[in-house]
């Protein structure tokens, strides 16, 4: 009987540590891998608009970041997001003095988005780069992963405490 029991007390300590590996691995799953840079100079007279089209499948959260090169004069910038039906999920304006060398923003939209539209409003000569971070999710996947880390996690816990429950009532009928 106890080696029924510590079989069970193994499975249920192989299903449970399987679920934290399925957590952990769903954490970077939905994790931003996926980037893109674009460097950009714009003179004065320029029209200073950048448009990005992002793959599909990307996941609602953006991290966004613009280095300024040699911006020497604050301006203004407005983020626009589409989703494919060219709906606006989201506009933002901010503004950037010229002691901000870096500007880093993480934006949540409602939808999954298709196109970025980035537009600076300066007199002057705008020099740098945007970096655009993203994650791309299958949520078929992800809801798999979520069942089966869910699955695992609860029969791996029910199995580990009664194995423990049924080494303690052993243990004391003998006693």
């Amino acid at each position: 009987m106890p080696k029924l029991i510590f079989i069970l007390f193994l499975t249920g300590l192989f299903l449970t540590i399987i679920s934290q590996f399925l957590s952990i691995y769903t954490m970077y799953y939905t994790s931003p891998q996926s980037s893109i840079h674009k460097n950009f100079i714009f003179s004065k007279h320029d029209t200073k608009i950048i448009e990005l089209i992002l793959p599909s499948n990307v996941g609602e959260k953006i991290y966004l970041s613009i280095k300024n090169n040699n911006m020497k004069h604050p301006f203004n910038i407005m983020f626009e997001f589409y989703d494919k039906n060219n709906i606006t999920l989201l506009r933002e304006t901010y503004h950037i003095d010229n002691r901000n060398k870096n500007f880093n923003k993480i934006f949540n939209l409602t939808a999954s988005p298709h196109r970025i539209t980035i537009t600076f409003y300066s007199e002057f000569d705008i020099d740098g780069e945007v970096v655009i971070r993203f994650s791309r999710i299958d949520y078929n996947i992800l809801s798999i992963y979520v069942f089966l880390l869910t699955l695992f996690g609860f029969v791996g816990s029910l199995i580990l405490f009664y194995s423990v429950l049924k080494y303690l009532s052993i243990k004391y009928l003998k006693s």
